[in-house]
């Protein structure tokens, strides 16, 4: 044997040596089993970080705003709770989960960091929805899901005051994720807290009962929503109240929201003009219709199952019972339901052979729907209103004032709005501007000049 062949059988050996210990190592010693932990927890980290990054920049420059429109009537709802006022002096509204957790950030840091609120929860709602993905789908799929919800328009503008639409949505994705991971008991819960955000979240516990009816299954934990409900019924009932009914232009509106849903639902009500605007924003609106055929391509490549079911049905019962329910068309209304139509379009990214040309498709109709009004298509249905130099597409008749709330105008707007009520100088736009005396009293700001 030369020398060389010498000195390779020797590094072969050491090669196997060092590779022995290292499995050993792997095997049997438990500071390696954390480290190796660590690595795949930063590795989440790392696949989170982009879209929990993306959201937070887009929100951050935004906060501490002074609330604007139905963000605006939620303060002052928040801060009469806040003051102990609930009942002494009665606002209409929804569960008081919201509420609660406003106290809370009161308490802590002040009567501006009313944002706080949606800058958490919106980060919470990213991490969930991942999860869901990952767990249906795989990590590519879930990576990207993530990204395209931080970046929905309807997802950081509801975000800035946590309007209750956004509570919902928030908590059903973290009720769907422990659901399935099944954690069914905290997933009830979360659903629990859903309802107590807003009464329609309902609809997703009753989703589960059905899907799981048809496979036999019966889980009591399923009823727990529905006792909170009916426990938050009692309360009304026993303060002299009713359900939230503000708004409501139905026919039935005087026997109640509850009664005119069933009434629709019963008399086939559930076609009208009201629920035709709701659709659009749901199907069409500011490039929508191009997610949604992006959404259909994928149906040829899932593979369905009872979680998947679930979804679907939620969203098919969302769309057609709730958004057919006659009051104000807000953009907002449509967000519970945009889960199912990112993961739909995550799944057609992640698996289709045209790769670059559907996310070159997206990615544009993303960020126009994102930063401006110019889709073509929804020219043709709404009509824009100019406030403070920016266009939103508005239906006044259908969709009131709070309709511009879905994207990044909607932030601009809040922020320019919020520099003219700080100046003072701001008599001139007071329409525009949609102020209310007792929330600039509230925050210690000076009436307009």
């Amino acid at each position: 044997m030369n020398k060389n062949e010498s000195v390779s059988t020797l590094l072969q050996e050491t090669t196997l040596h060092y590779q022995t210990l290292l499995k050993t190592f792997i095997k049997d010693n438990k500071l390696s089993k954390k480290i190796f932990q660590l690595v795949k927890d930063y590795q989440l980290l790392f696949l989170l970080l982009p879209s929990i990054a993306i959201f937070i920049l887009l929100l951050l420059p935004y906060m501490n705003v002074i609330p604007y429109l139905d963000g605006d009537g939620e303060f002052r709802i928040a801060v009469n709770f806040y003051h102990g006022h609930y009942l002494s002096n009665w606002m209409p509204y929804h569960p008081p989960l919201k509420l609660l957790l406003s106290s809370l950030i009161f308490h802590l840091f002040g009567f501006f960091s009313y944002s706080y609120i949606g800058c958490l929860l919106g980060v919470v709602g990213i991490i969930a929805f991942y999860f869901i993905a990952e767990v249906l789908f795989d990590k590519r799929t879930a990576v990207i899901s993530s990204v395209l919800l931080s970046v929905s328009g309807i997802y950081i503008a509801t975000a800035l005051f946590s309007v209750n639409d956004f509570l919902v949505t928030v908590f059903l994705l973290l009720s769907f994720s422990l659901y399935v991971n099944k954690k069914y008991f905290w997933a009830a819960v979360l659903a629990c807290c859903a309802v107590f955000s807003k009464e329609s979240a309902i609809i997703f516990p009753l989703s589960i009962i059905i899907v799981e009816g048809f496979q036999k299954k019966i889980r009591l934990v399923n009823l727990i929503p529905f006792f909170g409900l009916s426990a938050w019924i009692i309360f009304l009932r026993g303060t002299g109240h009713t359900l939230w009914n503000d708004w409501n232009f139905s026919s039935t509106s005087d026997k109640g929201s509850a009664w005119t849903i069933m009434n629709n639902v019963y008399r086939g009500t559930l076609f009208n003009k009201y629920a035709y605007e709701n659709w659009l924003h749901l199907f069409v609106f500011n490039y929508n219709w191009v997610l949604w055929i992006v959404a259909l391509f994928s149906l040829f490549k899932l593979k369905w199952n009872n979680n998947i079911a679930v979804l679907v049905l939620f969203s098919f019962l969302y769309t057609v019972i709730i958004l057919s329910f006659q009051t104000f068309t807000i953009t907002r209304y449509i967000l519970p339901i945009y889960p199912l139509l990112y993961l739909l379009v995550a799944v057609q990214l992640r698996y289709t052979k045209y790769t670059f040309f559907f996310m070159l498709l997206v990615s544009f109709c993303v960020l126009a729907s994102l930063f401006t009004s110019n889709d073509p298509v929804s020219n043709t249905f709404w009509v824009k209103s100019n406030i403070l130099d920016q266009q939103f597409y508005l239906n006044r008749a259908l969709d009131g004032t709070d309709g511009i709330t879905y994207n990044m105008q909607f932030l601009y707007l809040t922020k320019e709005r919020d520099r003219l009520l700080r100046q003072g100088t701001c008599s001139n736009d007071i329409q525009a501007l949609d102020v209310y005396p007792e929330t600039l009293s509230i925050l210690h700001i000076p009436p307009c000049r």
